[in-house]
């Protein structure tokens, strides 16, 4: 049974989770500049950041084409997020890490207490666009052949 939330929950969802994601983004780059030595680290940054918006887009964002079912899509967002957090940790940035993985965990419970939609899309078939002789054929004209 699925359970429908207001509005306001949803918006406070979705917020918290877009701004979870964009902080993880942005702690992967922060950890590379802090954990690795200069040389190394804008390649790998870019290299990192570059696969980890493309997995993303492609199995965990809401409109992906090949998204990533329940119970294993919840359980990979907050992963990904608790190791972008303890990344910040490791990096000296001890609060904003604590914050994220609060966050995390925030996000993840309110996911699997059911509070707002599953966002379990079918896909969409695009059927051939209807001509003239169709509709003539369902209004019960006599057939042209």
């Amino acid at each position: 049974m699925t359970r429908r939330a207001r509005p306001g929950v949803l918006l406070v969802r979705s917020l918290l989770s877009f701004l979870l994601e964009i902080g993880a983004l942005i702690s992967l780059g922060v950890a590379a500049f802090h954990l690795l030595s200069p040389g190394s680290a804008v390649p790998l940054a870019i290299t990192t950041l570059v696969v980890v918006v493309l997995a993303w887009g492609r199995w965990m964002a809401p409109r992906a084409a090949h998204r990533v079912g329940r119970p294993a899509r919840p359980l990979l967002a907050a992963g990904f997020l608790l190791v972008a957090a303890a990344l910040l940790s490791f990096s000296g940035l001890g609060w904003p890490g604590l914050v994220m993985a609060g966050g995390a965990v925030v996000l993840f419970a309110l996911e699997q207490l059911g509070v707002g939609p599953d966002e379990e899309r079918p896909a969409r078939v695009l059927s051939p666009r209807p001509t003239p002789a169709d509709g003539a054929q369902r209004r019960g004209a006599p057939d042209a052949g």
